[in-house]
């Protein structure tokens, strides 16, 4: 068995317009193979969106033979794929599944004459690149070609099956066989039943990163805390090009023997220190490196500190938020104009859907301690009490965060204000009801006892967005009138009708769009605020998915076809920022000091 202390995957789903950036990027990657002993094995799996360049199965290991193995060519699989097809579906659970198989279990090792199969190692890392959207399945991993998108369920699933040993794949055999033979269905024949008890993994991951967008948050992080000691994401859009592979794994050639921790370090001091020359450009990045370390309970059980910790201290959070406005009374009203303050002014992300988690605390305390000093005389002692209550679960919240964050660091303006780890915070009601479904199948939300569920984040935003802050609708008062809504005939949608909305020209919009038409100031074609078919964006994705209203064309949570509106100009471009922040071009910061510093 050819051994060594790292194995690093990395899995890169390029059939979108991601597939050139990545193309780039194994050519960083080959240079940090190493022909010493102490230089990590290196693999990369490649799908492009290019018909004649088929899905790849790339060993760098060995600098002076780079193998590049087409994967339809392979006829060993460990879950063969049937029809076999130049390019794979690279959002498909068995894709990544076979590709890890084929690095650990059957990649050809020539050392002399001696041949062995796998290249197995002490700590193994994987990253996996492409767009994504946090927590939503909607546009994870998107593959273009195949039309379809990984879900947070599958990409649990598939963690599983990469980290768990022989004893454990044994069991569960067992118990599927027993279940089969229960529902009087055909057991697994002794080809499957081997399948599905061959060892991948067999062990946590010690690093996972996401080289994809705003995978940096709270809800993400508890989904996959069981299966890596450390694991890397971006609050914030990954710029098209991704992480900067040379700089990054350059750690590993360097020193094969550092703590995973402090690798997972290293990783980020290296991306932010890289991307430091291009905000001249107005680049802003961000990116974290979270602690998931196990540790064993005193009946055997397992748990992770720094993320259960700070679930625990959102949920303190959550509660005591959830009874503020069940108060009618001045706590109610003021906390009110205190928590739209606090989110406007917060560090935002996603199309500001999603807050970061300790600035909202810090501005928090802030605003909680100004209301009890200009308001002192006109409060009770169980209102200040109330009022300090939800200062200390902020600062409970600040607490845990520093732990579980090992580093965080930005780069230019943009991020300015992250600490680590973000959590969704939508602003509408409608927004928040569109994506529950995906909430509600988180683990974040599923392994809540019961009892705690009523003062979850997830119920706090439901009273919060859907009676705190939500207009309602109320009949006006003459001499406004409402119309009730009728069906319209085609006779209704005349040329003269649509002339009396808007005249010809379209200054704010006709029968095509409501902020722009062919003539119009403010877009193009058929949309309001971009191009052709989207409304934030070109048209071509939905935070990643390629096909709906907020794809932007800088990073990896659109499609690269433009930002708001293909071709128009600075204002256009300035619609997309929400926040009123000075974002100055040439900053940026870690949130500890560095061994440079």
């Amino acid at each position: 068995m050819n051994e060594k202390e790292w194995t690093i995957m990395i899995y890169m789903a390029g059939d979108n317009n991601l597939a050139v950036d990545m193309s780039y990027a194994i050519e960083q990657i080959k240079t940090v193979a190493g022909n010493d002993p102490k230089s990590p094995n290196l693999f990369v799996y490649y799908d492009g969106n290019s018909p004649s360049i088929p899905t790849l199965y790339c060993d760098f290991s060995n600098p002076d033979n780079p193998v590049y193995q087409p994967s339809y060519q392979l006829t060993n699989k460990l879950y063969p794929t049937g029809e076999l097809k130049r390019t794979e579906d690279a959002a498909d659970y068995f894709s990544i599944i076979n590709f890890v198989d084929w690095c650990v279990n059957r990649v050809e090792v020539r050392n002399g004459d001696e041949v062995s199969y796998g290249r197995r190692a002490n700590r193994y890392a994987m990253i996996i690149s492409g767009h994504s959207a946090g927590f939503l399945d909607k546009g994870l991993f998107k593959d273009e070609t195949a039309e379809k998108s990984m879900s947070m369920k599958h990409l649990y699933d598939l963690f599983c099956r990469l980290t768990n040993d022989k004893e454990w794949l044994t069991r569960n055999a067992e118990e599927a066989n027993q279940e089969f033979k229960d529902c009087n269905e055909p057991e697994w024949s002794p080809e499957e039943y081997e399948r599905e008890t061959t060892v991948l993994l067999g062990q946590r991951l010690s690093i996972l990163g996401f080289d994809s967008c705003v995978m940096g948050m709270l809800e993400v992080a508890y989904q996959f805390s069981p299966f890596a000691d450390a694991l890397i994401a971006s609050e914030g859009i990954v710029p098209d090009a991704g992480w900067t592979y040379g700089k990054i794994l350059g750690c590993l050639a360097q020193d094969n023997e550092l703590e995973t921790k402090k690798v997972a370090e290293k990783f980020v001091t290296g991306f932010i220190e890289s991307q430091d020359a291009y905000k001249i450009g107005g680049v802003s990045v961000d990116m974290a490196a979270w602690d998931f370390t196990p540790e064993t309970k005193p009946d055997g059980s397992i748990w992770y500190p720094g993320i259960d910790n700070l679930i625990e201290a959102v949920n303190y959070l959550s509660a005591v938020l959830h009874e503020c406005f069940r108060r009618k009374d001045l706590i109610y009203r003021q906390m009110e104009r205190i928590l739209l303050q606090v989110h406007w002014k917060c560090q935002s992300y996603m199309f500001d859907q999603n807050i970061d988690l300790g600035d909202f605390c810090e501005l928090l305390i802030k605003e909680c301690k100004l209301f009890v000093k200009d308001f002192k005389e006109a409060l009770s002692e169980d209102d200040v009490t109330f009022l300090k209550n939800i200062v200390k679960q902020c600062e409970y919240v600040l607490e845990t965060l520093q732990q579980f964050v090992i580093i965080s660091g930005y780069s230019g303006g943009k991020y300015q204000y992250s600490n680590g780890v973000s959590l969704f915070f939508p602003w509408s009601y409608e927004t928040f009801e569109t994506v529950r479904n995906n909430y509600d199948d988180l683990w974040f939300y599923q392994n809540m006892l019961a009892d705690f569920k009523k003062y979850s984040w997830l119920s706090f935003l439901e009273l919060y967005l859907g009676e705190v802050c939500r207009r309602g609708s109320e009949e006006p008062q003459k001499p406004k009138q409402r119309y009730p809504w009728t069906a319209f005939s085609e006779d209704d949608f005349s040329q003269e009708t649509i002339s009396i909305v808007a005249d010809s020209d379209g200054k704010l919009g006709t029968g095509q769009g409501r902020l722009g038409t062919g003539q119009g100031r403010l877009g193009t074609g058929q949309g309001r605020l971009g191009t052709g078919q989207g409304r934030l964006g070109t048209g071509q994705g939905r935070l990643g998915t390629g096909q709906g209203r907020l794809g932007t064309g800088q990073g990896r949570l659109g499609t690269g076809q433009g930002r708001i509106g293909e071709g128009s100009n600075a204002f256009i471009d300035s619609l997309e920022t929400f926040k009123n922040v000075y974002t100055p071009w040439n900053i940026s910061g870690f949130s500890k000091e560095t061994d440079k510093e």
